[in-house]
C-alpha cells in the first residue's frame, strides 16, 4: 500500500459506482444532471408502477398471494433505493465533509509511527473486503435475472414450445399482455427490468457499504487514541511535554467524536428505514421459498433478496457494535494510562473531562435505537414473528 492514500483510490469500488449513478457529492446538480437523473429514476419508477399495477388489479383480486408477495419485494427494494439516493442528495454536503474529513485523516498517514500506520492499513484492507463482499453479493443477485431468463427461454425451445422469457412474468395489462411475446415488445421489457437490476446494484454496491466504511476508519482512529493514551507517561511526566501531548490527544479525540456525530446525522434515517424495511423483507422472502419448495422449485432469486436484506442491516450493526467496544476500550485505556503515578492538577481534570465524554455510547443510533447486534437480534425476532403469522393465516 502506497504511503500517500487517497480516499477515492482506496475505495474506488464505492465512488465509482456512486459516480456511475451521478450520486456521488461531487458530481454538479445541474440541468444535465437532473435531466440524466429523471431519466434513470423514470424508468426505474416505471418497473415499479407495474409492479404496483400487477398487485392492486391482479394479485389482489385473483387472491393471488405469492404473486403480490413478489411484487411487494420488488416494491420495497424500489423505496429503499430510491431514499438512499434521496440521503446522497439531501446531504450532499455532510457527505462531502465526511469525505474531507477521512482524506485529512489519511493525509496524516506519513506522521503516525510504524504501529500505528499498521493499525491504518488493516482498517482500510477490511473496508475494502466490505466493498469487494458488497460487489459481489449485488453481481451475483443481479446476474441471476438474465442467466435464469436464457435458461428458461432455452428450455422451452429444447421442450418444442419456444418462448421468451423476461426478466419478470408480470401481467402488464390484457393489451401488452398479448403482444409481449414480440421481439419489439419483449426487447423493451426486457430493457426496462435490466435498468432495474442494475441501478439497483449500483446503488447498493456503492452506497451500502459507505457507512461502515466510515465507521471503520473512526474505529481505526480509537485505536490510535488508545495507542497514544497507554504510552502517555512511558516516559514519565514532563510539565512540558505531556500536556501538550494530553491536549493534542483531547482534539484528536474530539474530531473523532464529531465525526462520528456527522455519521448519525447522515445515516440515521435511513438505517431506521433498512431495519423496518428488512423485517418486512425479509419473512415475505422465506414465505415464497417455502412456496416454491412445496411446488418443487427454488426461487434463487428470493434467496438471494433474504441474503441481501440482512446483509444490509448486519454489517453496519456488526461495526457499529465494534465502534461501541472501541469506545468503552478507550474509557478503560485512560484510567490504566497511570496517571495516579504522577500528580498534576490540570493533567487529571483534563483526563476526569475525557473519561466523563466517553462514557457515553459511542455508535451510530437510529431514530429509536442504538445500531448494534442487539438491534440486529430484534430485526431477526419481528422477521420471525411477521412469517409465523403469515404462514398461520395462509395455510
Amino acid at each position: 500500500m502506497e504511503d500517500k492514500l487517497v480516499f477515492e483510490e482506496v475505495y474506488k469500488i464505492n465512488m465509482t459506482c456512486l459516480r456511475l449513478n451521478l450520486s456521488h457529492p461531487s458530481v454538479p446538480r445541474d440541468l444535465k444532471w437532473l435531466l440524466t437523473f429523471i431519466l434513470m429514476q423514470g424508468l426505474y419508477t416505471a418497473f415499479n408502477a407495474i409492479c404496483l399495477y400487477n398487485l392492486i388489479f391482479i394479485n389482489v383480486k385473483e387472491n393471488d398471494f405469492p404473486n403480490a408477495c413478489s411484487n411487494g419485494v420488488y416494491m420495497v427494494i424500489y423505496f429503499v433505493v430510491t431514499f438512499k439516493y434521496g440521503v446522497m442528495v439531501w446531504y450532499q454536503k455532510d457527505i462531502k465533509d465526511v469525505i474531507r474529513y477521512q482524506q485529512e485523516y489519511f493525509d496524516s498517514f506519513r506522521e503516525y509511527t510504524v504501529e500505528e500506520q499498521a493499525v491504518v492499513k488493516d482498517y482500510i484492507q477490511r473496508g475494502q473486503w466490505v466493498s469487494k463482499l458488497w460487489l459481489r453479493s449485488t453481481i451475483v443477485t443481479a446476474g441471476m435475472f438474465p442467466v435464469k431468463s436464457f435458461i428458461d427461454s432455452a428450455y422451452s425451445a429444447y421442450a418444442g414450445d419456444f418462448r421468451l422469457h423476461s426478466f419478470n412474468e408480470n401481467s402488464y395489462g390484457p393489451y401488452i399482455d398479448e403482444i409481449k411475446g414480440r421481439v419489439d415488445v419483449f426487447i423493451l421489457m426486457y430493457a426496462i427490468f435490466s435498468v432495474y437490476t442494475t441501478y439497483t446494484a449500483i446503488m447498493y454496491s456503492g452506497f451500502a457499504p459507505f457507512g461502515p466504511l466510515c465507521i471503520l476508519n473512526a474505529c481505526a482512529q480509537m485505536d490510535i487514541v488508545m495507542m497514544r493514551v497507554n504510552h502517555l507517561f512511558d516516559e514519565g511526566f514532563d510539565k512540558e511535554k505531556s500536556p501538550k501531548q494530553l491536549q493534542n490527544l483531547v482534539k484528536f479525540t474530539q474530531n473523532i467524536y464529531g465525526f462520528v456525530d456527522q455519521i448519525n446525522d447522515i445515516f440515521q434515517v435511513l438505517y431506521e428505514m433498512c431495519l423496518k424495511a428488512s423485517a418486512i423483507l425479509i419473512p415475505i422472502s422465506l414465505y415464497l421459498i417455502i412456496e416454491g419448495f412445496s411446488e418443487g422449485k427454488l426461487y434463487y432469486d428470493y434467496v438471494m433478496f433474504s441474503y441481501m436484506a440482512s446483509l444490509l442491516c448486519f454489517v453496519p450493526c456488526y461495526y457499529s457494535d465494534y465502534l461501541k467496544e472501541k469506545g468503552d476500550d478507550l474509557r478503560c485505556a485512560i484510567y490504566a494510562s497511570g496517571w495516579e503515578k504522577f500528580y498534576d492538577r490540570n493533567t487529571r481534570v483534563t483526563l476526569r473531562i475525557m473519561l466523563i465524554r466517553a462514557t457515553r455510547s459511542l455508535s451510530i443510533k437510529t431514530v429509536f435505537r442504538a445500531v448494534c447486534l442487539e438491534a440486529f437480534s430484534d430485526l431477526c425476532k419481528e422477521a420471525y414473528v411477521i412469517f409465523n403469522m403469515m404462514y398461520a393465516v395462509l395455510h
